[in-house]
């Protein structure tokens, strides 16, 4: 007993992650898109025991508060989690535009990457995402989980972004 109890002294807590999506006002479908897109992320990265995802009720309270600032470092404070996922979109020229950075409390880029419509589908995009949070925070994980959470449920990219719009 003694050594499990002293391992659980010893044992850092998992890291804290939240996921926030965001887009332009105006552009309502690819802000629904990407909100989905990261809502789908954030369920995946939830299935690591390693991991303490914060639920979508706390970073929308926050967001809501009238005064919400999107300072990341006021947001990883705020939400007292360690590691901040901001997923952005945008459109230019008739494309979308991604873009996704995993930030620290330090503001250090953990990992960062774009995307645009074309270059890759949003089935990769979203494994992509996954692999890379749980790579850069060096997470412990059974590869079943691993496969489950990076992988596709549907090879259908049409519909998939059905999906993520809502039909």
């Amino acid at each position: 007993i003694r050594t499990a109890v002293a391992r659980w002294f010893l044992t850092p807590p998992p890291p804290r992650i939240a996921v926030l999506a965001a887009g332009v006002p105006g552009e309502d479908e690819l802000l629904q898109v990407n909100q989905s897109l990261y809502q789908d992320v954030k369920a995946s990265l939830s299935k690591f025991r390693e991991l303490r995802v914060t639920s979508d009720i706390a970073v929308r309270t926050l967001m809501l508060k009238s005064d919400f600032e999107s300072d990341p470092a006021k947001i990883l404070e705020a939400l007292d989690v360690d590691y901040l996922l901001l997923g952005t979109a945008r459109r230019a020229n008739g494309q979308a535009h991604f873009s996704a950075e995993l930030l620290d409390r330090d503001l250090t880029v953990q990992f960062a990457a774009t995307w645009q419509e074309g270059d890759t589908s949003l089935l990769a995009m979203k494994g992509h995402l996954v692999s890379e949070v749980v790579k850069g925070l060096d997470i412990a994980y059974a590869p079943a989980v691993y496969r489950q959470a990076t992988g596709r449920g549907t090879d259908n990219e049409e519909a998939y972004q059905q999906y993520l719009v809502g039909l």
